[in-house]
């Protein structure tokens, strides 16, 4: 029997009024999958009927899952490593990782393209508004001195670009925008770069700690991250500011749904809302002692959440939750 748990995924309000009253009549959340060999970095999708989460490789190559609407299929054939993001973008499917691999999933002819764009590189995320407009970002792990790498797609081939930053980040962590002119992108020490029409600049951050992710919707965007407890950043429309709740924990992943409403995820089973008076813990849950990396919310207004073991060798003991009304196959 599947297991009602703790969790909140940051979520979408592509939901009508109808869809709100019913989601809020769920008593908490519901685990789809819990002790899977690899965790699982990020869930993503297009619909309720075309969701993907990707993870850690154990031996047997990168977890890679996909959810059609009525079951799970594990994909096979891409080369080792660990994936850590995944984004559907077009007509493909994108995902992200060690080796500096980018990946595209096809669903027209069920293949798997490989690109390289550095092998020193683990990349540990990827947005574009187009297939010929993408940007994917992370660092060399094993030099510190390379600093983080940012890396654009416009149809030719992968190239890397300057990072405009008086102090390098070690690590860029996520990218997201609304639109190929107004792209977010952020890594460690609390680096927070916008890319525009006129470029890619730096600006201020409220905090110098890390931020895992990044997120927004309706003019407002949100960066999470923090060390063993939480950071959150918040971008009003013109500058960025300090959006911490007190006794949160860290946050490793965000999903904004409105100007008012966000969800961040993260160490330890954390699920938090925000509405228009600020943060809360959601408690509609039991207890969870694995965390949460990757938020996300389909067209029906229903939330996903996936993680695992996240701090240390091995990556597995993955997890799976959801909170919605038409609850999907276990796995």
């Amino acid at each position: 029997m599947r297991t009602l748990l703790f969790f909140l995924l940051a979520c979408t309000g592509t939901g009508t009024d109808s869809t709100k009253d019913s989601l809020e009549s769920i008593p908490g959340w519901e685990a789809i999958g819990t002790g899977l060999p690899s965790a699982l970095m990020c869930i993503n999708g297009t619909s309720s009927s075309d969701v993907w989460a990707v993870g850690a490789d154990l031996g047997n190559g990168p977890a890679i899952l996909h959810y059609d609407g009525t079951a799970w299929e594990q994909l096979s054939g891409a080369s080792s490593g660990d994936l850590w993001w995944v984004a559907p973008i077009g007509s493909g499917v994108y995902m992200v990782g060690e080796g500096g691999r980018v990946i595209r999933y096809d669903p027209a002819t069920k293949t798997l393209e490989e690109a390289v764009t550095d092998p020193a590189l683990t990349l540990f995320g990827i947005w574009g508004a187009s297939e010929t407009e993408i940007l994917t970002v992370g660092a060399n792990l094993s030099d510190d001195s390379a600093g983080a790498a940012l890396y654009a797609w416009e149809g030719r081939g992968w190239t890397s670009l300057p990072i405009p930053t008086a102090n390098p980040a070690r690590a860029l962590y996520k990218v997201w925008g609304s639109a190929a002119d107004d792209v977010w992108i952020v890594g460690s020490d609390g680096v927070i770069l916008h890319k525009d029409a006129a470029g890619l600049t730096e600006l201020p951050a409220p905090l110098e700690r890390n931020l895992f992710t990044v997120h927004g919707a309706e003019g407002v965007a949100y960066a999470v991250g923090g060390f063993s407890t939480a950071t959150i950043a918040r971008f009003d429309g013109t500058t960025w500011v300090d959006d911490t709740p007190m006794m949160a924990p860290q946050f490793n992943g965000v999903f904004v749904r409105s100007a008012t409403e966000a969800t961040a995820v993260g160490n330890q089973g954390a699920i938090w809302n925000r509405d228009a008076s600020g943060w809360t813990e959601d408690t509609r849950h039991e207890t969870v002692f694995s965390d949460f990396h990757s938020t996300w919310a389909d067209e029906t207004g229903a939330l996903w959440a996936v993680g695992g073991h996240l701090s240390g060798d091995p990556l597995n003991d993955g997890i799976l939750y959801y909170f919605g009304t038409h609850a999907p196959e276990a796995l």
